[in-house]
């Protein structure tokens, strides 16, 4: 076809068509957030904060950009036909972000990544702007034009958020503020950031309480059993996240070192007993321990009456070394014929929750307290927890 004959051709839609008022441009629009998960709000999109490595994101646009007004582009044979212009197929259209995350533009995507050092705050994105380049057909001059779709589109909202846990104790063997395991009726303080976010926290299961709710802080309260504490948080109006947390009680298992002085017919030794695991702090749990009464008695002490039943004791309260002081005095009165001998106190031993006085057995063996006599001049020994005075 010749130009004369497309010039012709194309005019004759241009003069029998229909005749089109054009439109203001359509609004842009955001298709899609890749990366994050979307909430319930279809502009809205939540994403935890890291405490290393990255998350990439990805936000998507659309838009039409509409040709030059009019009939721009000349027939090369008939300066009196016009046409419409069209889409330059060998330029891509530009597309324009705005954003509080830098990041970089590829075609219609907007990408950038979520790092450790992202702050927890809301992040808006909006598509503001897409630029098409425009062309005459074939056998027509004019252009080339360049058109701009500025009716920007709704903005989208993604929420950096981070759950920050924080104890109120070191254990003895693990300074980490932030673990999540703890030991029975620990506390842990619990904030979600950023403060502006509408919070609701809730225990969905577990041995956990919450206490000294208020906004956007709470605490976490282990409580006297063990397992598995799910912590469910409601924020932003229709977002959720769950946090697990592991309660331990202590396992009967001790740590003792002990200091003492002995005299003939008399013996102390002062006990420093550490509960384990360390790896967790009981500075909210107390050790009781029970009445007791002798066993085993041998030589010297096997007549009734010599060897003493040991006698129900106060609350030892655990520090924050998960250590309590024990105590342990033995002593017979002068004037007897002194012979080897021994006996033994098993001692029943309770731990339980300072605020809540729930009792619960903590261990058997490690309190069995032996005392012997040693010789026939009244020489004592008293040994527990492993360790003895004097030790020999």
């Amino acid at each position: 076809m010749n130009s004369k004959s497309l010039c012709l051709a194309t005019i004759a839609f241009v003069l029998f068509g229909v005749t089109m008022v054009r439109a203001q441009q359509t609004k842009l629009e955001i298709t899609s957030v890749d990366g994050a998960e979307q909430h319930p709000n279809d502009d809205y999109y939540v994403q935890e904060a890291l405490e290393d490595g990255s998350v990439s994101i990805t936000i998507t646009g659309s838009g039409d950009v509409d040709p030059p007004d009019g009939q721009p582009c000349t027939c090369n044979s008939d300066s009196t036909k016009k046409t419409e212009a069209i889409k330059d197929d060998q330029s891509n259209p530009t597309y324009t972000f705005t954003g509080n995350i830098s990041g970089t533009t590829d075609k219609n995507k907007y990408k950038f990544d979520i790092t450790a050092d992202t702050d927890p705050k809301e992040y808006k994105f909006t598509l503001t702007k897409v630029v098409q380049k425009f062309k005459c057909p074939d056998s027509y001059s004019g252009g080339p034009f360049t058109q701009t779709n500025d009716t920007a589109s709704d903005p989208v909202t993604l929420l950096v958020y981070e759950v920050d846990t924080q104890i109120v104790h070191a254990a003895p063997s693990d300074p980490d503020p932030n673990r999540t395991t703890f030991g029975v009726g620990e506390e842990v303080n619990i904030t979600f950031l950023p403060s502006t976010v509408q919070v609701l926290f809730s225990v969905e299961d577990g041995f956990a309480t919450l206490d000294r709710t208020a906004n956007n802080t709470t605490v976490l309260v282990a409580r006297e059993y063990e397992g598995t504490t799910h912590l469910g948080i409601d924020f932003a109006q229709g977002a959720y996240h769950r946090a697990e947390f592991d309660v331990v009680k202590p396992d009967g298992g001790y740590i003792a070192t002990q200091t003492g002085n002995e005299h003939p017919l008399y013996v102390a030794m002062l006990v420093a007993v550490q509960l384990t695991p360390t790896d967790v702090n009981f500075y909210n749990v107390q050790t009781v321990e029970r009445a007791a009464a002798p066993q085993g008695m041998w030589g010297f002490f096997t007549p009734p009456g010599v060897a003493p039943a040991h006698p129900a004791q106060g609350e030892d309260p655990l520090d924050l070394n998960n250590s309590y002081k024990d105590q342990c005095i033995m002593s017979v009165r002068p004037g007897f014929t002194y012979s080897p001998g021994g006996f033994y106190w098993q001692i029943p031993t309770d731990w339980d929750l300072i605020r809540d006085q729930v009792h619960s057995t903590l261990f058997w063996g490690g309190n069995t307290q032996v005392m012997t006599m040693t010789d026939s001049s009244g020489n004592l020994q008293i040994s527990k927890f492993g360790v003895s005075q004097p030790d020999f």
